[in-house]
């Protein structure tokens, strides 16, 4: 058994525990038909250009494990924002952070007026490229997209669906699917945020007991290190798509967090060309 020496690089959900300080209700956001092109770091993390306030420019990865959007908080003190205060459950734990209020934001076809977004600090990424941000779930949601891996671009309002396809839900606050791991049911989060397969050990013990540990990792999220344990796992399949049969396993969260998830699938996992999300359908594809 051998130590990974790297972290595991880890954009995961995000979810606020707000009260007054959160304003997503007041924002404009709207999604045009069209194309948004991306640079992918490090094989699974997709970066665009983006316009904050006053057109300044920045990159911002897109995270659907994200179930809000952030800025870093180098950018934050740039555009000289003034941040509240306020918490996000990151991975397996609640951890403090920050919200401040955007004016405008624009990304390709995407855009959003007086739109709040979380401020937190994104250095544990660099040793993956330059992220100033990232756009979440809140977001992603207003359209259906596809996502072209080989032509590197995100289009929205395609109405794609592959045959390959499975049941998503789409919920107010992450999208799920359902994995077979061994001919046992697991629900997993759709994450672009992560690298591949990770799941919470002490939710998913009985139908992984045929597993072998590879190695031992840093996992890092936000606010967040825990140590993974990379391990071969028996048969896992998405819809009737077999995976690649390596997981990473960390401890989860108190049993009333997120009752119903045992982890998180990357959409790098898949090792596919394309994937589409389709909202009006509830239905995730792949090919």
């Amino acid at each position: 058994m051998r130590k990974i020496g790297h972290c595991l690089l880890l954009v995961v959900l995000l979810f606020p525990f707000w009260s007054a300080q959160g304003s997503s209700e007041l924002s404009h956001i709207t999604i045009a038909r069209g194309e948004l092109p991306f640079t992918l770091l490090d094989g699974y993390l997709m970066v665009v250009h983006a316009r904050i306030n006053d057109n300044f420019s920045c990159r911002l990865a897109i995270d659907t494990g994200a179930t809000h959007s952030l800025l870093d908080l180098k950018l934050v003190r740039k555009l000289g924002l003034t941040p509240r205060p306020g918490r996000v459950f990151s991975l397996d734990r609640i951890v403090a952070t920050e919200w401040v209020d955007v004016n405008e934001l624009e990304a390709g076809p995407v855009s959003a007026a007086q739109f709040s977004m979380q401020a937190a600090d994104l250095s544990y990424l660099n040793s993956v490229g330059t992220v100033d941000g990232i756009i979440g779930l809140d977001v992603l949601r207003n359209s259906d997209f596809d996502v072209d891996y080989k032509a590197h671009k995100i289009r929205f309002d395609s109405g794609s669906q592959s045959s390959s396809h499975v049941p998503m839900h789409a919920g107010p606050l992450f999208l799920s699917v359902e994995l077979k791991i061994a001919d046992q049911s697991v629900r997993v989060l759709l994450d672009s945020g992560i690298p591949g397969l990770l799941l919470y050990e002490d939710r998913v013990g009985a139908q992984v007991t045929d597993r072998r540990t590879l190695a031992w990792a840093d996992a890092r999220s936000l606010g967040n290190r825990i140590s993974a344990r990379h391990v071969t796992i028996p048969r896992v399949r998405l819809g009737g798509t077999d995976l690649e049969r390596t997981a990473m396993l960390v401890n989860g969260p108190a049993p009333n967090t997120l009752p119903q998830i045992d982890g998180y699938l990357g959409l790098s996992t898949l090792k596919v060309n394309h994937v589409a999300f389709n909202f009006r359908q509830n239905t995730f594809s792949w090919k």
